[in-house]
């Protein structure tokens, strides 16, 4: 076994790939390359162990298993909990079909498994099964999915998150894929352009991709479906393409990665910019050092004429005005939610949650909540005064959105309106949080008495 310095990788996450067999024959995997290579699919138990246990005394802290579909492996669920041991995380990428099996997903998270990043194509078995290869994986993907949401929802330390590929056969259904994750209860989607894999693998450099002409539309609808929900990230786009959705790009999670095979160690990556400057248009670009770029396959097929690059104040200016976005999008989804009715709880409870939502700026819910109290006890002054404050929050995030969208003329009219309508507003005397709190407790024992 090699011998490798201890804190040499310190911070970074130890991706090891274990097997190149798979249940599924995805039309679009890099491993189709990597098998006609030849060798050894599958790393023999020993060695796999002894890399976990190489990886972690080299500094790395989190754990990673890959393949192929690391399930199969008869010593999955033994690495998993000796991984546990020397690591802070586990996660794993799968097709997560084994998960639907009676009691698999409960051991595996009973065993130490953190995070499961699950591979799904299609929100239908034709399409799904179309782009896998494998007859009954999408049932059996679907079930899986549930059993790791269930196990979610009853506390289980694990989170689970949905890998979809983006390639011509699924553009057309990720909408609705989109409506069976939110429905299926999964909270985090990577929606990861097609080509980050096919550039990999010379032979298939001429396979088709997507233009972004054509997905951006889709991809900006799919970005925008749940809000609140569905956690969507976007992958392998550049930054210069995502206008308001920026902020949605996976490029911000960057981090070190030390690839291990069965010979150990290969290489350690930066998972930002992983195509380098595969195009001129990118080399002035403020964004260069954080941005994915084209991949070499998209360029032979596409160019580069799309690419907009950066100067400094644009960047900034970009990215303004998707936070600003952001801010609305999560502002609009509170403001869907159905409030309780004033039955479902004391009054008490209500003042709680209305600390906590003007605690944490969440104005849609100082509105609801503050409207539910105001009902039932319109002598709390200072619950109308929180009233209003969201009212003038939500109504200056929205004339900042004017402003960012580039209409001025009506921001600094709807910005006048404000100032007006809410003048009196910071001269109100508004009681402290808890002091209304206190006063609605009491209302709550006079009303049991």
């Amino acid at each position: 076994m090699n011998e490798i310095p201890t804190s040499d990788l310190a911070g970074t996450q130890a991706k090891i790939t274990l097997t190149l067999d798979c249940s599924n024959d995805c039309r679009f995997c890099y491993n189709r390359f990597n098998r006609s290579r030849g060798g050894d699919a599958t790393i023999p138990r020993e060695r796999a162990f002894e890399l976990v246990d190489e990886a972690a005394r080299a500094g790395a802290d989190t754990l990673n298993l890959i393949g192929g579909e690391v399930t199969i492996l008869p010593y999955f669920l033994e690495l998993v909990a000796f991984g546990r041991q020397r690591f802070r995380s586990v996660s794993i990428n799968t097709n997560g079909r084994r998960f639907g099996e009676p009691g698999f997903a409960r051991a595996a998270v009973q065993a130490g498994l953190t995070h499961v990043d699950v591979s799904l194509h299609g929100s239908t078995a034709a399409v799904h099964e179309g782009l896998t290869q494998a007859e009954g994986s999408y049932a059996e993907c679907v079930a899986g999915l549930a059993e790791l949401v269930a196990l979610v929802r009853e506390g289980a330390d694990v989170r689970v998150a949905v890998t979809t590929l983006v390639v011509p056969e699924n553009l057309d259904d990720l909408l609705s894929l989109a409506d069976l994750l939110a429905d299926l209860g999964v909270s985090s989607w990577r929606v990861k352009y097609a080509h980050g894999v096919l550039g990999c693998a010379p032979e298939a450099s001429d396979a088709p991709i997507p233009a972004y002409a054509e997905a951006l539309p889709i991809l900006r609808q799919v970005l925008s479906r749940h809000p609140g929900q569905l956690n969507t990230r976007l992958h392998d786009v550049p930054l210069c393409l995502l206008g308001e959705h920026m902020l949605r790009s996976t490029d911000s999670d960057d981090h070190q990665v030390a690839l291990y095979k069965e010979s150990g160690l290969q290489e350690t990556v930066r998972v930002a910019g992983h195509w380098g400057e595969t195009s001129p248009r990118c080399s002035p670009c403020a964004a260069r050092a954080s941005c994915c770029k084209l991949s070499p396959a998209y360029v032979v097929q596409h160019g580069d004429a799309e690419l907009v690059p950066f100067d400094t104040a644009a960047l900034a200016a970009a990215f303004q005005r998707a936070r600003i976005a952001e801010a609305w999008a999560l502002e609009q989804a509170r403001a869907v939610v159905a409030p309780p009715s004033h039955g479902e709880r004391p009054q008490a409870e209500l003042m709680r949650r209305l600390e906590q939502a003007a605690t944490a700026g969440a104005w849609h819910d100082v509105r609801r909540l503050a409207a539910q109290v105001a009902a039932n006890h319109p002598e709390h002054a200072a619950v109308v005064v929180l009233q209003r404050r969201a009212e003038r929050a939500l109504l200056n995030l929205h004339a900042e959105l004017l402003a960012a969208e580039g209409h001025p003329d009506e921001a600094r009219l709807l910005t006048q309106l404000i100032a007006r309508r809410y003048a009196d507003l910071d001269r109100a005397p508004v009681s402290p949080a808890s002091r209304v709190g206190a006063g609605a407790a009491r209302d709550d024992e006079r009303s049991r008495a």
